[in-house]
């Protein structure tokens, strides 16, 4: 299951790794790869309706989270790459996270919920959707959740990558304290390895990854043919150290030729 996945990582481009020397730009600096955990759903197009879908709902909650809820079961049914990794995540979730301590499953705006409200109806727990403006909801209520109604609840929080946890610092854990509720496990598709695990380990909430994007990953994508031995290199340098990777990106470019 897990080879069909990293397969599926590379057909929908959810996973891109650039020629060993010709990094890709990012925002800040340049890197040997991209991951977009979104596409997965089955590709770039298919997840761009499901932004434009939130982008246009956004002001109509309510509405939002029963055509997302429609969308994604639909695309459960049809799509082989979203199925599989879905299939793959929940049974990921049985072997790390004790379940039947959960009483919740929550994901925030926007590209947990790719996630987040499947895995809520494939596990029968109630799903929090909780939005960047700190509104919250369980599943297709009209009502947003009260503390009344949360105290104690504890809560399995889905996310598509994990970087520097900033939305978690940000918003999820200070969202769901207000209402009583207790982020206790939290479980991303890609987890950067950068200190956004740290980050959580602070708050008590027990992380863990499908994918740790490091040598072990690069290495599985090299033994399945999905690089080669110059990419597979550039991709470990730059996890071990990508401040090192960008200052001397042409003497090592230059090395990995002579090889």
């Amino acid at each position: 299951m897990r080879k069909s996945v990293i397969s599926h990582m590379f057909n929908t481009n959810a996973m891109k790794v650039s020629p060993y020397n010709k990094p890709f730009n990012y925002r800040t600096g340049f890197g040997p790869y991209i991951y977009q955990a979104q596409y997965l759903f089955g590709g770039e197009d298919a997840a761009n309706e499901i932004l434009e879908i939130i982008s246009e709902y956004r002001n109509n909650p309510i509405q939002l989270i029963q055509i997302l809820s429609d969308k994604i079961n639909l695309q459960y049914q049809q799509n082989e790459s979203y199925k599989d990794t879905i299939n793959y995540l929940k049974k990921y979730i049985e072997s790390t996270v004790n379940i039947k301590n959960i009483d919740i499953i929550s994901g925030g705006e926007r590209r947990d919920w790719f996630f987040s409200l499947l895995l809520a109806q494939l596990f029968n727990k109630p799903h929090l959707t909780i939005f960047k403006n700190g509104n919250m909801y369980v599943n297709d209520n009209s009502h947003p959740v009260t503390k009344q109604n949360m105290t104690g609840v504890r809560a399995l929080h889905i996310t598509d990558n994990l970087v520097k946890a900033k939305s978690f610092n940000n918003a999820w854990i200070p969202f769901t304290k207000q209402l009583g509720i207790t982020i206790t496990d939290a479980v991303s598709v890609f987890d950067r390895c950068n200190i956004g695990h740290h980050i959580l380990e602070e708050n008590k909430i027990n992380h863990k990854a499908l994918f740790s994007v490091n040598s072990n990953l690069f290495g599985e994508f090299l033994m399945e043919g999905h690089i080669n031995e110059k990419q597979y290199k550039l991709l470990c340098l730059f996890s071990l150290d990508e401040q090192k990777y960008r200052e001397n990106i042409n003497q090592i470019i230059s090395e990995i030729e002579r090889c």
